[in-house]
């Protein structure tokens, strides 16, 4: 840049001092010309470029710096992880401007541990350039150390350097829920990245407005609050993201029946298909709504897994699995997580829990219980024994979401080669979990055809009733039936790829009278938790209606369920205990007979694959010997016991045979195909 030239000053007025002329026009004349010259063209030149210093930026540890990063797409921090910058190996202290240069500047970033909460991991981490109002990543390479980490990268543009993350994002589900006085919703919070997908593995801190309620370390929010909407009045918490939930308290309604022999509360939720659902009405569900919704109860659907982004079931949903080692050809690509790719599961989930009274769609038997689904069939509804085996145990032995419920909408015809499927529901019961299966549709199965689960020991078997209350004609009959439950013209939620807006629609057979049961169980639990698992399905047998010959019969079962007269036998204990001694051929569940290796070979198994129960250096040995010229045999466990075992697809019959014949082998199955009960 030129400088001006200065103007000299001139010398003041006085007559008795005045200069001469000569010596005055001269220098004007002078400063003139050089002003003219100055103005003058010049030809071009060649400029030294300016270059303005590369300012490393002072990160913050706050989530929205709105001086720093007003877009609030990054977490930067420096307060929280001390940050240290060298320049070409010599020290530069946070924010200080860099030295001029053309060449690019080699610039070191040292980050040092613990992280901020929202960080989670170094591996989030990254260095970004600030530029025309943004933050953009730029080529680095990370080195971690014992203390941290140090980032490598090479400077060439101006602006500032700060090391940071993306931002994570907090989802509460549902956003705003309607809950009336001392009543339990479970809510759930997804930490999402700067795509939206969901980051596995982190827990939220719950808080809860205390005007409004309370809330549990595993978001079960508690109205305690007077009447009106209480925004923001849950609210999870990673650090310093948060992500919130309003509230609307609101008054009991009790309806007074026409016949004045009584009267009942009840509670009917605002969602706009609850009028369709004639299933929960004549299971009297409004009734025991009242005492109950379900929360926080957990029910594994152990299905075709469920459509994870319904409205909904979202914030029904607790982490699920994907176990199905079936997925073929013409099905989609498998996702390795409980995606519904059938619409099976999905419908199946919403009558257990579908959100009720949030104004969308319509509300599950136990609105406010928690479903934990579980993807053990292929996009056509088949799936393998050993899957739902592993299935079983993992939602039995969960550590944050442990399930008191499993629903079990399939089955199978075959019987001979299920031990380990017996032995997955003993795993259950022996933890005192509810297992509720479906008794099977005619056809596949013939009329009075046993069906599994349904019929091992200690599982409650559902068959279905249509509007009048009739058996259904597809309803399979015998003595697995335990119970039975509206399974006609269910209206329940589908997946929201279908071509169906909006995303509901209806289904018949026993598997949609099973969730109905296992709602019912939800219900129970909630209101009631120390009961026993026996004590729960004795309930639920002892309170239903009976519609068809006086006691037991093999078609209803004990009768179709009434959710109103279970809430109402479980308050009595004194009834409770009559009721029970009245089922005379109900008893503890007994012990898992020993097994025999199978007598036939079923027609639908899965190739390459056997069943084992050895002892426990059985496996082991035979994995590394040859058995009768065969390739070596490898081996994992799913229950205390039982190995899946790898063996040559078409030499399955052979290698049982070798097997069955190694000391400490006590089983060698097939591993069956099993079916969705639609």
């Amino acid at each position: 840049m030129q400088s001006q030239p200065g103007v000299p000053p001139v010398a003041g007025d006085r007559a008795d001092h005045r200069p001469p002329i000569g010596p005055v026009v001269v220098p004007l004349l002078t400063l003139l010309l050089a002003l003219v010259l100055a103005l003058m063209p010049r030809p071009a030149q060649a400029q030294t470029p300016t270059v303005t210093p590369i300012v490393f930026a002072t990160a913050v540890s706050a989530l929205i710096p709105e001086d720093v990063a007003p877009s609030a797409d990054h977490v930067f921090h420096g307060d929280a992880v001390r940050i240290s910058a060298t320049l070409d190996g010599t020290p530069v202290p946070a924010g200080a401007a860099f030295p001029p240069s053309e060449a690019p500047l080699a610039l070191t970033l040292r980050y040092d541990d613990p992280l901020p909460a929202e960080i989670l991991s170094a591996e989030r981490l990254g260095v970004y350039h600030h530029a025309s109002g943004d933050w953009a990543p730029v080529a680095a390479t990370r080195t971690p150390d014992e203390s941290g980490g140090v980032f490598s990268l090479s400077v060439a543009k101006t602006g500032d350097y700060a090391v940071g993350a993306r931002a994570l994002r907090i989802v509460v589900q549902p956003a705003s829920l309607s809950l009336r006085q001392g009543e339990t919703a479970q809510f759930s919070a997804k930490v999402q990245d700067e795509e939206g997908h969901a980051v596995p593995g982190i827990a939220v801190v719950w808080h809860a407005t205390s005007a409004a309620g309370t809330i549990s370390s595993a978001g079960v929010f508690t109205a305690t609050g007077a009447p009106g909407t209480y925004e923001g009045a849950v609210v999870a918490s990673l650090g310093s993201l948060e992500g919130y939930a309003d509230v609307t308290i609101r008054p009991w309604t009790t309806y007074l029946p026409l016949a004045l022999r009584g009267w009942e509360m009840q509670l009917r939720p605002n969602d706009p298909l609850f009028a369709l659902q004639w299933n929960l009405l004549r299971i009297r569900a409004p009734q025991a709504w009242a005492s109950t919704t379900g929360g926080p109860v957990v029910v594994a659907v152990i299905d075709t897994g469920v459509d994870l982004d319904h409205p909904d079931l979202q914030a029904s949903l607790v982490p699920g699995r994907w176990f199905a080692s079936s997925y073929p050809d013409k099905c989609p690509a498998p996702s390795f997580l409980p995606y519904d790719d059938n619409g099976h599961g999905t419908h199946v989930a919403g009558i257990v829990g579908a959100v009720g009274d949030n104004a969308v769609g319509v509300a599950g038997t136990a609105w406010t219980a928690r479903v934990m689904p579980i993807k053990v069939l292929d996009c056509f509804g088949n799936g393998y024994i050993s899957d739902a085996v592993a299935a079983i145990k993992w939602a039995v032995d969960h550590t944050q979401y442990p399930a008191r419920v499993i629903n079990l909408s399939l089955g199978t015809k075959w019987r001979s080669d299920l031990r380990a499927f017996e032995y997955a529901i003993g795993y259950a019961l022996d933890r005192n979990v509810l297992v509720v299966a479906a008794s099977g549709n005619v056809p596949p199965f013939d009329p009075g055809e046993p069906a599994w689960p349904a019929n091992f020991a200690g599982v409650m078997g559902v068959g279905s009733t249509g509007q009048t209350d009739a058996i259904s004609g597809f309803s399979n009959q015998g003595p697995w039936v335990d119970v039975t439950a509206p399974g006609e013209g269910i209206l329940s939620t589908c997946r929201v790829d279908l071509p169906v807006d909006p995303p509901y629609c209806y289904m018949n057979g026993t598997s949609m009278a099973t969730p109905h049961v296992s709602g019912l169980a939800a219900l129970l639990w909630s209101r009631y938790p120390h009961l026993s698992a026996l004590q729960v399905a004795n309930i639920i047998r002892s309170s239903a209606e009976d519609l068809g010959p006086v006691g037991y019969d093999q078609g209803y079962g004990w009768g179709r369920i009434d959710a109103a007269a279970a809430l109402a036998l479980a308050r009595s204990p004194s009834l409770l205990a009559a009721a029970e001694s009245s089922l005379a051929d109900l008893q503890e569940p007994a012990a898992r007979p020993e097994v025999t290796l199978a007598a036939a070979t079923p027609v639908e198994y899965r190739p390459g694959y056997l069943l084992v129960r050895a002892e426990p250096d059985t496996i082991a040995q035979a994995r590394v010997r040859t058995l009768g010229g065969l390739t070596a045999l490898s081996s994992e466990e799913l229950l205390p016991g039982w190995s899946l075992v790898r063996v040559p697809e078409g030499q399955e019959v052979e290698v049982a045979a070798q097997l069955s014949e190694l000391p400490g082998v006590s089983d060698v199955s097939f591993d069956v195909v099993i079916h969705a009960m639609d």
